[in-house]
């Protein structure tokens, strides 16, 4: 295989006959041609895009398990991809090609790939999903193709008609959930690979996949079971547990409806709650700015929020909806084993519980598949019974294993962020996979784990980047404020996958409506926090140490 990529390599201008041999060669085992996609050597550095293949002649290509259904060359520019309702401004010159994958019966994977015309930086990168997937995020791939990386997205193995919670699919054929949990993203990288070395003459020199939520999911199973699909994986806010995290997003959408907080007035009562934890705590980090820099170490109760006698209505919090916030944020456990099932919810992540009332459609979905009954809708729930099926039915969805030698022994390199008022994805469980990574990885050696995981908490943010704090180190669709290595993520992973600087802190930025920057803060790679240093504008990120 080695031999075949010398081949690519050494003749960008073959005869598209030869590449198209060369791509079926390479098709015909996925899984061998993924296994040794990182060689040994030092990889030249990425170089100027040069077309061994037309656009329009990728059509022809010939590659088993996969059919190459369309390709178009699109001119610099707006874009607005046929089916309408998406306009991409900006855009350079690209091959869009779209593929489908079905290497077993029940599975058919559709991906989407963006090749830059004139401007390729040598470099791929896979984006992620959101949800239960079901469309290809073409909003995700058009800013890296603007980067000047080969970009490509799957739909996850299915089409979700009702929406990104749409549990449909999964009936139609089991094999459906094994592609969105793991087979769409690996095979979409294996493909992509083949049609860019079929573009170019050479393949890609790097890499890269980028994802949040259920994108951040897929790129830590990635590293977990495909160490060498990607050289750096950028992964953020990733539900990692689906089966415990679902399970609590379930629980705490019962406690918090029972108890009399759905619709407009018990949203107000939420943030009253979110509201007075956060002014109890505040000035624990020596900064009064509404963020709480770690909301574990904020010891307030929310029965202090109880109604006295002639208070007015929606500035206090009935005893029962006191003791669901108090349910909620504690650890949620087995109701007859007491076994832990998930840690509780953060005591500032209330943005993201009013988006779980008066129900929680991902959990619902989730709870669906398993029990193989599509109209479940919570009503029977029953904590002990459901969840044990839940994680026998999809447990193989969680990315949850902390052995990560072999992705450290492929060379690749991790950088995962996590909001820490996530109402979605427990922060907890986050650092928890990062302690447990450091054990059965690095045998305790923070230093031996930091040489290829860092993981980065951003304080002040809920799920969907609701909150206070500053929120753009170009890990998102948003266009960092600056293309280097503090203020930009994925040029941080860029430069330390292939030039071995460890990013040792990312700067996140805020910024007003027109554009001006009204805050910067450190991110600090975990369990260091940014520290201020008790002189200076907090809101510059210069009068922070990373501690």
């Amino acid at each position: 295989m080695r031999d075949l990529r010398r081949l690519v390599s050494a003749a960008p201008r073959m005869l598209a006959v030869t590449l198209v041999t060369v791509v079926t060669l390479a098709a015909t085992s996925v899984d061998t041609w993924s296994a040794e996609r990182r060689p040994a050597t030092p990889r030249a550095a990425p170089a100027a895009a040069r077309h061994a293949l037309p656009c329009d002649d990728m059509k022809a290509l010939r590659i088993p398990h996969v059919k190459v259904k369309d390709t178009q060359s699109v001119p610099a520019g707006t874009y607005s991809p046929p089916g309408g309702g998406e306009t991409f401004p900006d855009l350079p010159a690209f091959c869009r090609v779209t593929a489908t994958i079905t290497h077993v019966p029940g599975s058919s994977v559709s991906m989407e790939l963006w090749l830059p015309s004139e401007e390729w930086n040598g470099r791929y990168m896979q984006v992620g999903t959101h949800g239960f997937g079901g469309v290809v995020h073409r909003e995700e791939m058009a800013p890296q193709l603007r980067r000047g990386f080969a970009t490509a997205a799957t739909d996850s193995g299915h089409t979700a008609p009702a929406g990104l919670f749409d549990s449909s699919w999964a009936f139609e054929s089991r094999q459906r959930i094994t592609d969105y949990a793991w087979r769409s993203v690996h095979e979409t990288a294996s493909t992509a690979e083949g049609l860019v070395g079929s573009f170019y003459g050479q393949r890609a020199a790097y890499s890269y996949y980028v994802g949040s939520s259920t994108g951040g999911r897929d790129g830590m199973t990635s590293a977990q079971k495909f160490p060498h699909d990607f050289d750096g994986i950028l992964a953020g806010n990733a539900i990692q547990n689906f089966t415990r995290g679902g399970t609590q997003m379930l629980t705490t959408s019962r406690r918090l409806s029972q108890a009399g907080f759905n619709g407009e007035e018990g949203a107000k009562l939420l943030e009253l709650v979110r509201n007075e934890a956060i002014a109890a705590c505040d000035d624990e980090d020596g900064v009064t700015d509404g963020i709480l820099r770690d909301p574990r170490s904020c010891d307030w109760n929310p029965r202090g929020l109880v109604c006295h006698a002639g208070q007015e209505k929606g500035t206090c919090l009935s005893a029962r909806q006191a003791e669901a916030v108090e349910a909620v944020t504690s650890p949620l456990r087995d109701p007859v084993t007491k076994q832990r099932i998930y840690v509780g919810q953060d005591i500032s992540s209330q943005f993201d519980w009013i988006d779980l009332l008066p129900t929680s459609a991902f959990s619902d979905a989730l709870y669906q598949m398993a029990l193989n009954d599509p109209d479940w809708d919570g009503s029977s729930f029953d904590l002990h019974t459901d969840f044990a099926a839940v994680e026998d039915k999809l447990g193989f969805v969680n990315a949850t294993n902390p052995d990560l030698r072999a992705f450290k022994a492929a060379g690749g390199k991790i950088i995962q962020y996590q909001n820490l008022e996530d109402g979605v994805v427990s922060p907890q469980s986050t650092t928890e996979y990062y302690d447990a990574a450091l054990r059965e990885t690095a045998h305790g050696d923070r230093s031996e784990l930091g040489s290829f995981y860092r993981l980065f908490m951003v304080p002040g943010r809920s799920h969907k980047g609701l909150g206070s704090g500053p929120d753009n180190f170009g890990q998102d669709v948003a266009p960092p404020v600056a293309r280097d290595a503090e203020h930009d993520a994925v040029t941080a992973l860029v430069d330390w996958t292939e030039k071995g600087r460890a990013p040792e802190h990312l700067i996140a930025s805020q910024s007003a409506s027109d554009g001006d920057i009204t805050m910067q803060r450190p991110l600090c790679p975990y369990p260091k926090k940014a520290v201020y240093k008790g002189v200076g504008n907090p809101d510059v990120a210069s009068n922070f140490v990373c501690d």
